[in-house]
């Protein structure tokens, strides 16, 4: 077994040769093409943290204009509520007194009404009197007891006159 010295040179040029030639046609490629992969997902990485944390910011954020937006509406409808019991209030107020005044005028009416039933009672007393007296008077049986009443009434009413 001997080596051949020209067979071994030839056996190294070509190893050397095909490395070069696989190193520029497979391995360069390969690695570019693993490079570029690797720096996409890092790129894509990135972009999802910086998703997440614009998510997490615009979270917060949606999270204080629903409870700025539900103190300002907690604040709307207490005003509206006060405003509400406020004009309930006046209205009451405006009622009573309305009916107050209702009240004084018709008392005022009913008073005026009651001088003019009794002027005008005074007027036909005479008239009432004689009336009653003369029905009195015919049932013969209670004649004398209602005489007696007919001329109690009379005085009385002539006293108050």
């Amino acid at each position: 077994m001997s080596i051949d010295l020209s067979v071994f040179i030839w056996t190294i040029i070509n190893f050397v040769v095909l490395m070069v030639l696989l190193n520029f046609v497979l391995f360069k490629p390969i690695h570019k093409i693993l490079d570029e992969r690797k720096e996409r997902i890092n790129s894509g990485l990135a972009a999802g943290e910086e998703a997440r944390a614009a998510k997490l910011a615009n979270d917060k954020r949606l999270q204080a204009e629903v409870d700025a937006s539900r103190a300002n509406a907690r604040k709307l409808l207490e005003n509206a509520k006060n405003k509400a019991d406020a004009e309930q209030t006046a209205m009451l107020r405006n009622a009573q007194v309305e009916a107050a005044a209702i009240r004084k005028a018709n008392i005022a009416k009913i008073s005026e009404e009651e001088k003019l039933a009794v002027k005008q009672i005074d007027g036909q007393m005479d008239s009432l009197v004689s009336i009653l007296t003369g029905s009195l008077l015919e049932d013969k049986s209670c004649a004398q007891k209602n005489k007696k009443a007919i001329e109690k009434c009379v005085s009385a009413l002539t006293a108050n006159t």
